[in-house]
Parts: structure tokens; sequence; C-alpha cells
């Protein structure tokens, strides 16, 4: 797809912490393409694909847990997702068929790459078997790396990994397999990582003695990448992955790319994200129906313990009002100039009901868009309480 306006979006369940949406505006105001990036709230694979089509979305970005069950409702694939089962982009074909692409085998080995880190012949270990980890596990064979995959429950007739001459292990086999490893490469959330310090090897501890090389995927909470800096481990971060694989993601949805630098931009990204993590003032609620609206702000102003105000226009925002659940008139999502400023204060929060407010300029702009269907005010009060209050 070639145009001067691009309107993509990335799916998962929780979405919220994606910082796709930073990394995008950047390669915009780096192509010079006016275009607007979303993210969008779903509970499984089909609500994600319905709401792609009816915000007429031309890409997608798929994150955890949909990798897999999204590939299973997609029509044609690039080789490395029909190999893998599992794709983090999806696009419509001129003939209306869905494609769906996987960009993080390349994510994995060009952030390896970018470090220095040589790969082939190297014990690798993967955490993790779902698509992030059979995308890291075919990227390091495929690069020529021994790669042993360790996991909650061990399926050793997974064919995609067989097919990759992967060994198989428990996570009750972990702090062996990770004593043996040249790379570690963790797909999970930090949440779902047993704690560092009961398997991680003892010998990257000592000053000097450490060669290993780690990836934490989880840009979210990055709890094994700060144990491993800690420990004069060589890191990559999930942030660097996400800029690895977001650039020929780019390419598949809008066009090829002027010349960047990689580092560049996801030293931006981290600088975005430390500011993120310094918490926004409130919650920004807009969509069609300003009734339902009202009605969920009421909702989730005090699960998050924040005022609720309603705006009505540009004239009632005042950053020095302090934190609070506002409902704002979906026109201003229009003013590209107020939007900025409204993120700097708000998470600006779209609930989407089929059929209404189909997109450009209003839905596209929010922070999260999230469908109302067959939805009451109170659940979609916590649903947004689920995604927004890490970041608060």
């Amino acid at each position: 797809m070639s145009t001067d306006r691009a309107l993509l979006g990335v799916t998962g369940h929780p979405v919220f912490h994606s910082l796709s949406p930073a990394l995008f505006r950047i390669l915009f105001r780096n192509s010079g393409i006016d275009g607007n990036y979303a993210r969008i709230a779903a509970t499984g694979a089909r609500e994600s694909l319905d709401l792609f089509a009816e915000l007429g979305v031309a890409g997608m970005n798929v994150t955890a847990p949909f990798k897999e069950s999204v590939a299973a409702l997609l029509d044609d694939f690039s080789e490395e997702a029909a190999t893998l089962g599992a794709i983090n982009c999806v696009f419509r074909e001129p003939k209306g068929r869905l494609f769906g692409a996987n960009t993080d085998p390349v994510g994995v080995s060009g952030s390896l790459k970018a470090a220095g880190v040589a790969i082939a012949g190297k014990s690798c270990l993967v955490i993790g078997a779902g698509g992030a980890g059979k995308s890291a596990a075919f990227a390091l064979a495929k690069a020529g790396a021994s790669v042993e995959v360790v996991n909650r429950t061990v399926d050793r007739s997974d064919a995609v990994l067989r097919s990759l001459g992967c060994g198989f292990s428990g996570l009750d086999r972990l702090a062996e397999r990770a004593a043996a490893a040249d790379i570690i490469v963790s797909t999970l959330m930090s949440a779902n990582l047993p704690r560092p310090e009961s398997w991680f090897p003892e010998k990257a501890g000592r000053a000097g003695a450490s060669s290993l090389v780690v990836v934490d995927a989880d840009y979210r909470d990055g709890l094994l990448y700060r144990y491993a800096r800690a420990r004069s481990c060589l890191t990559v971060s999930g942030i660097d992955w996400l800029v690895h694989q977001g650039l020929p993601a780019y390419e598949l949805f809008v066009g090829p790319l002027p010349p960047l630098d990689p580092e560049g931009i996801a030293a931006e990204l981290v600088e975005i994200d430390d500011g993120r993590r310094k918490g926004r003032t409130g919650v920004a609620l807009a969509g069609p129906s300003r009734t339902l609206n009202v009605e969920v702000a009421r909702a989730l102003a005090p699960s998050l313990g924040l005022p609720f105000a309603e705006m009505k226009g540009e004239r009632d925002l005042n950053p020095g009002d302090g934190p609070e659940v506002a409902v704002l008139d979906e026109e201003l999502l229009a003013d590209d100039e107020l939007v900025h400023r409204l993120r700097d204060t708000h998470a600006i929060v779209w609930l989407h009901q089929s059929g209404k407010g189909r997109a450009d300029p209003h839905a596209l702009a929010a922070d999260l868009i999230l469908p109302c269907a067959a939805r009451s005010p109170r659940a979609l009060a916590e649903w947004i309480h689920e995604e927004v209050a890490h970041h608060l």
C-alpha cells in the first residue's frame, strides 16, 4: 500500500502498554507521511479482525495473545508466518484477502546483530513457546544456532519447533538450561517469568566473567533485562526488538522507508517510555454516544480514585485542573495539535459502537479503542481500568 495517509493499529489483550503507536509516529514523521496509529483492544481474534474491518484500518500489528489465533483466520501468509503458524502483521490485499506476515524473527536477529552479537554456532535458550517464542527460535536456528526451548508445558510434538531441531524442557529445568546458554531470549511477560534469582546463571554475576547475552521481549516491565544488565551481561531490550520488527512491518503497511538510525529510534522510544512511566493525570473518553461515554466515565472515575469532569470543548481543557476522568467532544479528536497536547495529560479512549464512528479522524486519533458491543457501562469501565491503571 502506498498512500499519503496511513491508518494503522495494533491489537492484543492487554494492549495499552504497547509502544507501537510511538514507534510508528516516529516513522510517519521520518517518511513525511500523515498517519494515525491506534491501540485496538479486543478479547479475541475474531473481534480484532472485525474491528480491523469496521475501523477502516489499512494494516494492523498483532501482539500477545493473538498471534496464533488471528493467523488461523487469515487467507494467505508470508513464508515465515506460514512456517510459524503465527503472525504479527495483517493487512488486506488488493483483491480483499487478508494477508498475515511475521516480522518478529527479524526483530530478534536484527536487534542481536545491531548489538554486535554473532548468532551462528551459539547455544541459545528461548523461554516461552508462544508466537513470539517460536519466532525467536526460528530466527536463532535459521542463523545457525542450537536452540533449547523451555516452557511451562512441554509439547514435544510441536511441528514448528521440531522442524527447527529445537530441544524441549519444562520450566523446572530452566536453571540447568540457562547455565549452558550463550544467548537467553525471554518472550514471557515479567509477571509470568520465574524470578531470575532462582535460575539465572551465577557465573554471569562475576566481574569480567560474563559473556552471556540476554534478550528480554517484555519492555513493559523488563524484569530480566534489568536483572541481567545489573550483572554486566550484554542486554538487548524489548524496545530494540520492537524497532527491528517494526521497520519491515511499516514497509509492508505503507511503503519504503528512507535511511534511518534504528539505535536513534530506540533511544527516542526509551525517552518516550520514561516519560510515560511518570504517569498521565487522567482519562478522556470519546465516542459516538455521549450518554454511554458519561455512564462509563462515572463508573470508571471512582475505580481510579479520580474525579469525574464532563468536558465539552477545547475551552474546557485546563492542564492545571489536576487528574480526572473526562468526557470529550469527539470533534476535538480531529485537531491534531489538540490531540498531541491532550495525550500529555490523558489517556484518550474511544468507545466504539459497531457501525458508528468508523474512524478517521476520530476513532484512530485515540490512544485506545474499545468495542462496546454487548458490554455494559460497568464492564467497559472495568476493561478500561484493566488497561490503563498501570500507566496512570
